[in-house]
């Protein structure tokens, strides 16, 4: 951490940064940031599965820069509560609960970038609130199922809001 995130620094020209890092050790890492970052953290519940017992995830991490809209509305450290109710989902996508549209847009909104990148982009909700935030959007996601919902799903949200995205 001590060469990366100055690295990170760097490449963002002081802008925001996300780090995935799990279990959650937020005192741990605040000593490598600048000050003014702030870390938003999500907890997620991973349901029991055959002999695995049902645990929590606290993930992801974000680190949000000086320059960050949000570094004088949140607190040093903020934790989500459980992203929403597990519905009885056992596939084999790790994130059983994907993050309400509402609360990513807040964060897309609040980010003065013009690109947002979600290299996990699971179901793609990142990307229809960065769309619906007027962001171009670039997401990665290795399972095809996957996929092809998250491009449907931000296909439809182009569809139903006027191709207003960049």
């Amino acid at each position: 951490m001590q060469r990366l995130v100055p690295e990170l620094v760097r490449l963002t020209g002081n802008g925001p940064c996300f780090v995935w890092q799990s279990p959650l050790k937020a005192d741990r890492w605040h000593r490598y940031f600048p000050k003014g970052y702030r870390i938003i953290a999500a907890c997620k519940v991973y349901p029991e599965r055959g002999e695995r017992p049902r645990c929590l995830s606290w993930d992801p991490v974000i680190f949000w820069s000086g320059r960050s809209l949000l570094k004088d509305e949140l607190p040093r450290d903020w934790h989500l509560a459980d992203l929403g109710p597990w519905d009885g989902y056992t596939g084999d996508n790790p994130v059983p609960c994907p993050r309400p549209l509402a609360q990513v847009r807040y964060f897309c909104d609040s980010i003065p970038a013009e690109s947002i990148l979600d290299p996990f982009m699971g179901s793609g909700t990142t990307g229809v609130a960065a769309f619906l935030a007027g962001k171009r959007f670039v997401g990665i996601e290795r399972d095809p199922v996957y996929f092809e919902y998250a491009c449907r799903r931000i296909e439809t949200a182009w569809k139903e809001h006027g191709h207003a995205a960049v």
